[in-house]
């Protein structure tokens, strides 16, 4: 009787690997069906690490924070604008 429980107990957990392993490899391929990443994806605005925030008062820190709004808005925004402009007329 314990081996039969042992027995079932071991293709039980093969079966489970099987289907989270399914799972796993058919999300990971529908992921990559998907359009590609957009700009405001893949932008990483350059940020303080912790330790020049443990190091900055909060002058600094908000200067650091209104740098990487700019960023963000030269590097992103500004250029999505360009894009939709373009697109826009392009549809004229």
């Amino acid at each position: 009787m314990r081996a039969k429980a042992a027995k079932l107990i071991k293709w039980g957990a093969i079966v489970l690997g099987v289907v989270l392993l399914t799972v796993l490899v058919l999300r990971a391929y529908d992921s990559q069906r998907g359009p590609p990443l957009e700009l405001w994806h893949t932008h990483v605005p350059h940020e303080l690490t912790a330790a020049e925030i443990a190091k900055s008062d909060w002058v600094k820190y908000v200067a650091a924070e209104q740098r990487i709004l700019d960023e963000v808005r030269d590097e992103v925004t500004d250029k999505l604008e360009a894009e939709a402009d373009a697109y826009w007329a392009s549809r004229r």
